[in-house]
C-alpha cells in the first residue's frame, strides 16, 4: 500500500496491472479471510509449484538453444505474479460464495490502456478511440434505426447498407488479415483489429501498416489472450460495450472475428444482406461427433485455470484446477449451489464459437445489461479450455429468448474439423479428410459427416447458397489454402 500511494496510484488493481482480474463486482466485506487463505493456499500452491518448476526448465531449455540470447529475456517477478494469482483465488472464492453482483459485472477497454506518453501503446490506443468517435459523428453517413445509408461519391443515388462494427482478434499471419481486411471493408463501418500487449513487434508492425491504409481501420492493443482460456471472449465483451455504451457508436451488427476467416461474399453483398436482415443472432447448432448436445454443460465452467498477465511476465498459467480440489474447503457442494443448478437450465447446446459470430444492436445491448447472461461470463472467465465459447454465448442467447434463432438458423461461420478435432485449416487437398459438424437450418444429423478437400469448394458454394456468410480458417503459408481463397474470389465473389 505504501509503494502503492508513493506511485501514485489510487486502485491496488490498477496499480498491479492485471489483465484479468476484477474485483469492483463483488462484495469483500463478506468474505472470511482465514478460510479464504486455507481454501486458496489448499487450492493453488501445489499448481503453482508445478509452474514454477516448468517455467524454470523451459527458461533453461531455451537459453540452450539460442545460447543465453532468447532465455534471458523470459524474467517473472514472481512475488507479483502470486500477488495476481491470489486476486485471482479472491475472485472466484467471491463468485462461489455468492458475494458477487452481476449487474455490476460491465468488463470495458481499461482506462489505463488510454494515455497521452507520445508514442506509447496508450497514446496509440487514445487515437484509435478519436478515430472511431469522428466516424460516429460523420454526415456522410446519415442513420435511421442505426441503418448507415452510402452517399456514393461517384453517383447521384445512393444504396442501403448495414452499418458494421467488426472486431478482428488477430495475433499472427498478417498477410492473410490483409486479404481480409480488403474483402469486407466498406468506409462506413468500423474495423477494430484487437492485438494483445505482448504482441511480437513485427507482427504488430504488419498490422498497423495494414490498418494505416483505411480511414476506418484501428489498432487497439490491451489485455492478454491466452489459449486453453475463454480469454478471448471476455476481450469481445469488453470491446462491445466500449464501443456500444462508452462511445455509444452508431451500427446495425457487430461482426466477432478471428484472423483467419475469410468471407464468402463481396463487402457489398453481406452489408446488403444485413441491411435486409431481421436476423437478431448468428451462432448455429453444431454437433459434437456427429451427436446433438442436449444436456447440461456447465462441466466446461466447473475446473478453473489461472494465468500471469502482470506487466512483462511471459504469457504462461497454472495447470487445470480440478473440481474436487476447489471443493475443499469450501463448506458445501459448489456443483449444487443455485449458481450452477440455475445455469444448468440454460448451458446445455452448444453452437459455432460466438466468438466467430454476428449480433444485431439491439441483440449486444440486452446482453451487455442482462445479470444474468453476465453471470456466465464472469464464470467463464476463469475457464480452462477454449471449448466453453462454443456453450457460454448460446447460453446468454437462451437467457435473451433467442435460442431457437441461434440453434436453428444458419449460421454466418463455415467451419470444418481434422482428424484431432481442431479447426481445420481448409484447401483443396483430395488426400484431406474434413469433418462436418454444422447441425444449422435445419440440417439433421445422425453420426459425423466426412468428406474430401476435393468436395470442399461444392461445400462452400453450398454454404453461400444457404446464407452462410464466412469460411475458416485460411492460412497464407498454406499454398493449397491460398489456392482455395482465389477460387472463391473467382467462383462465389
Amino acid at each position: 500500500n505504501n509503494e502503492r500511494e508513493r506511485e501514485g496510484y489510487d486502485s491496488p488493481l490498477l496499480y498491479l496491472g492485471s489483465d484479468v482480474v476484477d474485483l469492483s463486482y463483488c462484495d469483500l466485506s463478506h468474505v472470511d479471510w482465514t478460510n479464504f487463505t486455507v481454501w486458496s493456499v489448499n487450492a493453488y500452491e501445489s499448481k503453482w509449484q508445478e509452474l514454477k518448476t516448468k517455467f524454470n526448465k523451459q527458461k533453461q531449455r531455451k537459453m540452450e538453444l539460442t545460447k543465453g540470447t532468447a532465455g534471458s529475456l523470459l524474467v517473472v517477478d514472481w512475488q507479483r505474479a502470486e500477488e495476481e494469482i491470489i486476486l485471482q483465488m479472491l475472485e472466484i472464492y467471491a463468485n462461489y460464495k455468492g458475494f458477487c453482483d452481476y449487474s455490476k459485472f460491465q468488463p470495458t477497454v481499461p482506462q489505463s490502456s488510454f494515455n497521452h506518453n507520445k508514442g506509447s501503446d496508450g497514446d496509440r490506443n487514445s487515437e484509435a478511440r478519436t478515430t472511431l468517435y469522428r466516424l460516429s459523428t460523420n454526415n456522410k453517413f446519415s442513420t435511421s434505426k442505426t441503418t448507415a445509408v452510402l452517399q456514393s461519391s461517384s453517383s447521384s443515388s445512393s444504396s442501403n447498407f448495414a452499418r458494421l462494427a467488426i472486431v478482428i482478434a488477430a495475433y499472427k499471419d498478417s498477410s492473410h488479415l490483409s486479404h481480409l481486411i480488403e474483402a469486407i471493408h466498406m468506409p462506413q463501418h468500423y474495423i477494430v483489429i484487437h492485438i494483445e500487449r505482448q504482441t511480437p513487434p513485427d507482427f504488430e508492425s504488419s498490422v498497423r501498416t495494414i490498418a494505416s491504409r483505411y480511414s476506418n481501420v484501428v489498432v487497439l492493443k490491451f489485455g492478454t489472450v491466452a489459449y486453453q482460456t475463454d480469454s478471448i471472449s471476455h476481450v469481445n465483451l469488453q470491446i462491445m460495450r466500449w464501443m456500444t455504451f462508452d462511445l455509444q457508436l452508431p451500427y446495425d451488427y457487430f461482426l466477432t472475428l478471428g484472423g483467419a476467416v475469410y468471407p464468402l461474399v463481396t463487402a457489398q453483398h453481406l452489408a446488403r444482406t444485413l441491411h435486409e436482415s431481421k436476423r437478431r443472432v448468428f451462432l448455429g447448432e453444431i454437433t459434437h461427433g456427429g451427436r446433438f448436445v442436449s444436456s447440461s454443460q456447465t462441466n466446461y465452467l466447473q475446473p478453473r485455470r489461472l494465468r500471469l498477465t502482470v506487466d512483462k511476465t511471459p504469457k504462461v498459467f497454472l495447470p487445470r484446477m480440478k473440481p474436487s480440489t476447489l471443493q475443499q474447503g469450501m463448506g458445501y457442494n459448489i456443483l449444487d449451489s443455485p449458481m450452477f443448478r440455475n445455469l444448468s437450465n440454460v448451458m446445455n447446446y452448444k453452437t459455432n464459437s460466438g466468438n466467430q459470430a454476428i449480433y444485431s444492436h439491439e441483440t449486444v445491448t440486452r446482453l451487455l445489461s442482462s445479470s444474468e447472461a453476465m453471470k456466465i461470463f464472469g464464470l467463464s472467465k476463469y475457464g480452462c479450455c477454449c471449448c466453453i465459447e462454443e456453450r457460454n454465448w448460446i447460453a446468454a442467447m437462451v437467457i435473451l429468448g433467442l435460442k431457437d434463432e441461434a440453434l436453428n438458423q444458419h449460421a454466418s461461420m463455415f467451419q470444418l474439423w481434422d482428424d484431432g478435432m481442431g479447426n481445420a485449416i481448409l484447401h483443396t487437398n483430395s488426400s484431406t479428410i474434413f469433418r462436418l459438424e454444422d447441425a444449422s437450418g435445419g440440417i439433421e444429423r445422425d453420426g459425423t459427416l466426412d468428406f474430401s478437400g476435393a468436395e470442399l469448394m461444392s461445400y462452400l458454394k453450398q454454404a453461400k447458397k444457404r446464407g452462410l456468410l464466412f469460411a475458416r480458417k485460411f492460412s497464407s503459408d498454406h499454398d493449397g489454402s491460398m489456392t482455395l481463397l482465389k477460387n472463391i474470389q473467382k467462383e462465389l465473389h
